[in-house]
């Protein structure tokens, strides 16, 4: 009896559900970056309703609910565990289907949470028959954005472009590898087409570094290309010279050809100058302000507020050496982590 109550209250709740897209609650892309998952997250509303169905076992109610989540265009990545426990209650062919169809709707929206789900039900109820997932996995590869000229424009005309980060990209990888080293080979292919969308630095060597850490297979067809294609862009740079400024001369890349910027460029230029005043209305030094941060010119800058107006005080530093000696650091080491797995990986 309690259990048709919650049959027909459940269909009521699914009959009134609010229509609409999904909307990211921007965990889903920090994900890539800080390594959090979302595990810890209150999944989505539907996605709890979806879980109390799934206690109960009701698999009517369910494939209503796994429409409206479809149809949302969209999930969070704390939505993904009670999807697949979810799916989970019908045929492996059924469960394969349903998965297929959420890949296909959310990953234009939610690539991350699609590559995540993807590679749980690849890791678990899949992971004796993968290829049961071919299609999905085919589906979510195919997604994957390239020419970054050619995303897609939002409504107020700015074009939405998808950087996947290193969470997404291992997930692809133990995807495609698990399903076929076709595939596999196609995806690293893709990933190292575009390297505006998948730079080495932000993406692709933080994403290999994390499927060594976990345990992936260094023979894979996806992983022997990207180790060798980070390993040659790490030891291209760490073999570029690196020699501290010998004057004050620098870089003066400055984005603007306006009186103040010009002057501005002139005195980074300059081998022999170490500081520059601008004395100027406070729209002129902001404005010299933000040309430096975005030019990320090697200058300290203060403002002092003697006088009217006031002055913008600029001093040469050494932050761009200073990058460069760090970048060294951090490529040295992860040349001999990549080069001692791949050793490590001929040694078995």
């Amino acid at each position: 009896m309690l259990w048709i109550e919650a049959h027909e209250l459940s269909g009521h709740m699914l009959d009134t559900w609010p229509k609409g897209d999904w909307c990211s609650s921007g965990d889903n892309d920090k994900e890539d970056d800080t390594g959090d998952d979302g595990a810890n997250r209150t999944p989505w509303e539907l996605a709890r309703l979806l879980a109390t169905l799934t206690t109960l076992r009701d698999t009517m109610r369910i494939e209503a609910a796994l429409a409206l989540l479809t149809a949302r265009r969209g999930h969070n990545k704390s939505d993904n565990a009670a999807i697949l426990r979810a799916v989970a209650l019908f045929p492996p062919e059924r469960e394969a289907g349903m998965i297929e169809a959420i890949i296909a709707g959310h990953a234009t929206e939610a690539l991350a949470p699609c590559c995540a789900l993807l590679r749980a039900a690849v890791a678990g109820p899949f992971a004796a028959e993968p290829k049961h997932l071919a299609t999905a996995a085919e589906g979510l590869i195919a997604s994957l954005p390239g020419d970054p000229t050619l995303a897609r424009v939002d409504q107020w005309g700015r074009r939405r472009h998808v950087t996947p980060g290193a969470g997404a990209i291992a997930d692809l990888v133990r995807i495609a590898e698990a399903v076929d080293a076709e595939l596999a080979s196609r995806l690293v292919e893709h990933l190292l087409a575009w390297p505006k969308t998948y730079g080495f630095d932000r993406a692709l060597v933080p994403a290999v570094k994390r499927l060594l850490e976990g345990g992936a297979r260094r023979s894979g067809a996806a992983m022997t290309r990207l180790l060798a294609a980070c390993l040659s862009h790490l030891k291209t740079r760490a073999a570029e010279p690196l020699e501290a400024p010998q004057n004050w001369s620098r870089p003066s890349d400055i984005g603007c050809s306006c009186e103040h910027c010009a002057a501005l460029r002139h005195f980074l230029a300059n081998p022999v100058t170490e500081t520059w005043t601008l004395k100027a209305a406070q729209h002129f030094r902001s404005h010299v302000e933000d040309k430096i941060r975005t030019a990320r010119a090697d200058l300290d800058v203060r403002t002092e507020r003697r006088g009217s107006p006031h002055s913008l005080v600029c001093r040469k530093n050494s932050a761009s050496y200073e990058r460069r000696v760090a970048q060294r650091r951090q490529d040295l080491a992860d040349i001999a982590t990549l080069k001692g797995n791949m050793d490590a990986g001929r040694g078995h």
